[in-house]
């Protein structure tokens, strides 16, 4: 009858809603589908509707994912349950941030967070899920990207105190990996080393579903990178690898590329171009995961449409991501067009305190002035940037990237001072690949692409 058909449906949510906190996956599909026939009001519908778009996304199946979550939304609102549609604008906010609307995405999480706050966290369906962790936790990875790295951090550290509080790791390591990434962000080589070591360290006495793990080893691959501990980055990078073996999954774009990225600026271009076209074959790209794929092929020297590119950055409203695509699109697209993107990115980092990051827009500016012919100004510009590095400021890249293109600016007005930062990246270079493997020592001390730029008569020999 109504009333057993009821309680079973109860049950069946509630083993679903201790699944979905820890997995997604085969398990918790069969749990839907016993679901599915016993929904038969607005409010079990909009119940149903949490897990459906839990599995699509995570399936990549993001436009039926939209529809099911904006009609559940609506559905919750019917039957009256604020806190399945708190957990349903999570849903769609992070929806939004899969397609880099960080506008929209931070609009949804406040409406969640208004939503939850009259109700008792005791009376709670979904009392596993930390909603409020994963809600302030969000804020934070949206203010970061809209570059409020200040209010970001702010919340970041309200979270982690809350993580703390309840003993729960995984929340842990969430908040200190996203702490480290804004740490680089700022040009704060320092604190994102120690954020990421304890994110890593966390990480390492758990076990994760590879969605969770990748991230967290993918940050501390690149803190590690650019503090020139690329051995260590090598490892960890080789871990997102195997990590990503089963196949794709939501968020997974990000890391391999990045990783894709390294590989070539330690002189293994071929991995880099077998990984990311790799990538590019994938139909279930959302739009502008494919052009962050392409601004990477044209880092590395293969053809992409640099327009296309352009296009998206210049509408995209997470900051971050939009300084990763101008500097890895650089070298393919034409300084014209590209230049007064840099000019309003380089504005935007110095505004909100982003100082690595501007560091990195800082150097691709004097790189596309070289190219455009405007040498005088690319020269004023690199000494500007290396002022900055001599005050101690690290960007994201590794330091031969940086210092390659403004050996190249500066060789003829200023030859001692090329001379000097030529020296300082082959000290860098020599260090930094004593941590790696033999094979790759001497690949990346022969092959690695900052050589075509940095004064090479000034560079030891391998092995010297």
């Amino acid at each position: 009858d109504a009333g057993r058909r009821r309680d079973a449906f109860d049950a069946y949510f509630a083993a679903a809603s201790v699944l979905a906190a820890a997995a997604v996956d085969a398990r918790l599909a069969a749990l839907r589908d016993e679901m599915e026939p016993l929904a038969e009001e607005d409010g079990q519908r909009a119940m149903l509707a949490v897990l459906q778009q839990l599995l699509l996304v995570e399936n990549r199946l993001h436009d039926e994912a939209w529809r099911v979550t904006l009609q559940g939304i609506l559905q919750a609102q019917r039957a009256g349950l604020p806190e399945i549609e708190a957990e349903l604008c999570w849903a769609q906010a992070i929806m939004h941030w899969l397609r880099r609307e960080v506008t929209d995405a931070l609009r949804m999480v406040e409406q969640a967070l208004v939503l939850l706050a009259p109700i008792d966290p005791v009376h709670r369906r979904l009392h596993l899920h930390g909603t409020e962790f994963k809600l302030n936790h969000a804020l934070g990875v949206f203010l970061g990207a809209a570059g409020r790295y200040e209010q970001s951090n702010t919340r970041f550290l309200q979270a982690l105190h809350q993580a703390e509080q309840s003993n729960n790791q995984r929340q842990c390591i969430d908040v200190e990996r996203a702490l480290a990434r804004n740490a680089l962000d700022q040009g704060q080589l320092s604190q994102a080393l120690r954020w990421g070591t304890a994110a890593l360290s966390r990480s390492e006495g758990l076990a994760l579903a590879s969605r969770y793990e990748t991230p967290v080893v993918e940050l501390q691959a690149g803190v590690l990178a650019t503090a020139g501990q690329l051995g260590g980055a090598l490892a960890l990078y080789e871990r997102v690898e195997r990590l990503s073996e089963p196949g794709m999954w939501s968020n997974l774009v990000h890391p391999l590329v990045r990783r894709a990225v390294f590989l070539h600026q330690l002189g293994r271009r071929d991995l880099a171009v077998k990984s990311l076209r790799a990538l590019h074959a994938d139909h279930k790209l959302l739009e502008m995961e494919r052009a962050l794929v392409d601004a990477a092929l044209l880092a590395v020297g293969e053809p992409a449409d640099a327009g296309a590119v352009l296009e998206q950055v210049g509408g995209i409203n997470d900051f971050q991501l939009r300084v990763l695509m101008l500097c890895l699109a650089r070298r393919g697209c034409e300084p014209a067009a590209l230049l007064p993107l840099l000019g309003v990115s380089l504005a935007t980092a110095r505004e909100c305190g982003a100082h690595g990051l501007w560091l990195s827009l800082q150097v691709q500016r004097v790189a596309a002035l070289r190219v455009a012919g405007r040498v005088d100004e690319a020269a004023a510009a690199a000494l500007v940037a290396w002022q900055r590095m001599e005050e101690g400021l690290s960007g994201r890249d590794l330091l031969p990237e940086l210092a390659a293109e403004l050996c190249a600016a500066l060789v003829v007005s200023h030859a001692d001072l090329a001379a000097v930062i030529a020296l300082r990246a082959s000290a860098w270079m020599q260090a930094a690949a004593s941590t790696l493997p033999a094979g790759w020592r001497s690949n990346y001390l022969q092959r690695a692409p900052a050589l075509t730029l940095l004064q090479r008569p000034m560079l030891p020999a391998p092995g010297d």
